[in-house]
């Protein structure tokens, strides 16, 4: 229901009186177990607090509901828990139900009937998804899970937390038997992850485990978790499931990049030391003329390696850039002999220092000059076309000193340029590989090849073996080899009850793609990132969940001024502090790396940030890390002012 985010009024405070009488309505309803206490007032009163504390507040909204998307209207009531120190959604007024959200739920365990489901189906129903009847764990069910009454849903994997709230369909007490029955058991109202959770902000995850007392029901449920694991029921989990489409979060890494702050702040110190005194500030003429001999030495830099030849053009004006010119920029003591440092970079070599100010007039300046051949793109864009490897001025250039790095703060761990040691930048191009880990539907037929169940695949892989299950255990229609006949090992593994499948159980054949593309979809998705000469499965490298990551490049426009930011760099091991150094010198304009408002303190989001709208050479940039360039993901949200659409753009 609420997949969509609702729309809120202004906050209003609950008044005291009517928090007591909304709490002793609730507690008339749910009919919850009391406090142990020889008080009783005393006890009620530490009852209400918990369904719904002092100073509580309440928000109306609106959201659209049902399949023609209509327009309802209800009241959420916000509230701090004892022990927790943010404002959390605690009751959702709705439809005539007065619905506790999983933020209740988790304080107050036993307020509704508790079902169970496998932790693959709850994946699902995190996509707004019915439970449907084989998707339950039992009998026997809770009494009071009746139909029209409100039911909590927990996983197999966590049986004492519930992550899920709706409605029973049927009465679901008076099951006895799921495998083989159709129907829907529960429609799902809300959900962990929901926009209605989602209004809880940081620190909302769930417990790995709720007290339940000694209640028998939850700890039967636990003690029959390695069952549920092993697979006792594993055929028909997703069986009597719809055919749905899960949808993951993206960008977020598992991998945190180390202490980014602390270095950030060593490094600037550092470079504060460094800077000489105001009085030093080279002359426009003497930046030109550093920039134009930078050039120099980066191609005869280039000709002496003998890395030239392989080079393709164009060059984007970014990359030349970064590795024709800034890292042959002169240091002080380039200028000044006696007082000036080794370490840095003049801190006047900056390009919007120049007398062109940005890169595309320095290229087509180095073009006048027949450097290079330069050439402009539709929209502005200058690429370098070729170089000219042989012009006199390359020839006879003479190296001057670089500016000598910085040792390695003991402290920080972090080198002058905000590397850490031992985890240099990848030499090559990152790969990501996807992987899938099969589901409990599929295992008849991974048995059926003596597949193992809990292994990770690739989709090529997937499809092979589907390929020797239908050549051993089904048989080709012989006028056309692309159709198979369905048994009933496909038909509760791949198929379920849609009007197509239905029509392909009357025909008694089916595709040979379509079985592949289900057999696929069946599957959890997973990723690995491999740096240069990393293998898997060798070399320890752990999966992660869900779909390969994206990185980021959101471009937004607040009081005229525009930024461009990044996130998501930490799932491809790009150490921030390097990053940000590294867009300070190619987009000439401020940086910084702080974490993503809203994004969990225990596992933040970090991103890193450069004034001004530099799309071009931020991607540029990533790319040149190692990141694929389909993993590179552009946002625009500059309004009327941008030049280009809003929506995102992969790479």
């Amino acid at each position: 229901m609420f997949k969509k985010k609702p729309q809120l009024k202004p906050y209003t405070v609950v008044r005291s009186s009517d928090r007591r009488k909304i709490a002793q309505s609730i507690i008339d309803e749910f009919h919850p177990p009391l406090p142990q206490s020889q008080d009783t007032e005393s006890t009620l009163t530490e009852l209400r607090n918990s369904l719904l504390p002092d100073e509580a507040s309440s928000a109306k909204f609106t959201t659209s509901l049902g399949p023609n998307l209509d327009t309802v209207a209800g009241t959420i009531y916000f509230g701090v828990h004892a022990g927790d120190a943010k404002k959390r959604p605690l009751w959702v007024k709705l439809e005539g139900y007065m619905l506790p959200t999983v933020y209740t739920l988790w304080k107050n365990p036993k307020l509704l009937p508790l079902l169970h489901t496998h932790q693959s189906v709850m994946e699902k129903l995190y996509t707004g998804a019915d439970l449907m009847i084989p998707g339950l764990i039992g009998p026997p069910f809770p009494a009071g899970a009746a139909k029209g009454k409100l039911v909590a849903i927990a996983s197999s994997k966590s049986p004492t937390v519930a992550l899920a709230v709706g409605i029973a369909e049927i009465d679901v007490s008076e099951l006895s038997k799921v495998v083989g029955e159709k129907g829907k058991a529960v429609r799902i109202l809300h959900w962990y992850g929901d926009e209605i959770w989602s209004l809880g902000g940081s620190g909302g995850e769930a417990p790995e485990k709720v007290d339940f007392g000694d209640d028998e029901e939850v700890v039967r449920e636990e003690k029959e978790e390695e069952k549920v694991e092993e697979g006792n029921v594993e055929q028909k989990v997703e069986s009597g499931m719809e055919k749905l489409t899960v949808e993951y979060k993206e960008g977020q890494g598992e991998e945190k990049e180390g202490e980014i702050a602390e270095g950030s702040k060593s490094e600037d110190t550092k470079q504060g030391e460094a800077e000489p005194a105001p009085e030093k500030e080279l002359t426009t003429k003497d930046i030109d003329a550093a920039f134009v001999h930078a050039a120099l030495y980066g191609i005869h830099s280039h000709i002496a390696k003998k890395s030239n030849t392989s080079l393709q053009f164009p060059i984007t004006s970014s990359v030349f850039i970064s590795n024709f010119v800034l890292p042959f920029l002169p240091p002080p003591s380039h200028f000044n002999a006696e007082t000036g440092s080794m370490c840095i970079v003049h801190p006047s070599l900056q390009l919007k220092k120049t007398s062109w100010k940005n890169a595309a007039k320095f290229l087509k300046q180095l073009d006048k000059d027949k450097l290079i051949k330069s050439k402009t793109r539709g929209g502005g864009e200058v690429v370098v076309q070729d170089i000219d490897w042989s012009d006199d001025r390359v020839k006879n250039f003479t190296p001057y000193k670089l500016p000598i790095p910085a040792p390695a703060d003991e402290h920080s761990g972090l080198s002058g340029g905000g590397q850490k040691s031992g985890a240099p930048a990848p030499a090559g191009p990152l790969r990501v590989l996807e992987l899938y880990k099969p589901s409990s539907s599929i295992f008849p037929i991974l048995g059926a090849v003596k597949a193992e169940r809990k292994e990770f695949y690739t989709s090529q892989k997937l499809r092979s073996l589907l390929t020797a299950y239908l050549e051993t255990e089904t048989e080709t229609v012989p006028t056309n080899k692309r159709l198979v006949k369905v048994n009933p090992v496909i038909a509760d593994s791949l198929l379920n009850s849609s009007r197509e499948d239905t029509e392909i159980l009357s025909q008694g054949v089916v595709k040979r793609d379509l079985l592949a593309e289900r057999f696929v979809q069946a599957c959890s998705p997973y990723y690995v990132v491999l740096r240069p000469g990393e293998e898997y499965p060798n070399g320890g490298l752990k999966p992660h969940a869900g779909p390969p990551p994206k990185v980021t490049v959101l471009l937004e426009s607040k009081r005229m001024k525009n930024t461009t930011k990044v996130t998501g760099l930490e799932a491809f091991k790009i150490d921030l502090q390097e990053f940000r150094e590294e867009l300070k010198r190619v987009c000439a304009g401020s940086t910084s790396v702080s974490q993503v408002q809203g994004s969990s303190p225990k596992n933040p989001l970090m991103e890193v940030m450069v004034q001004g709208a530099h799309e071009k050479a931020v991607k540029d940039a990533v790319v040149e890390r190692g990141v694929p360039g389909k993993c590179v993901v552009v946002v625009d949200k500059r309004g009327g002012n941008k030049a280009k659409g809003s929506g995102p753009k992969e790479g």
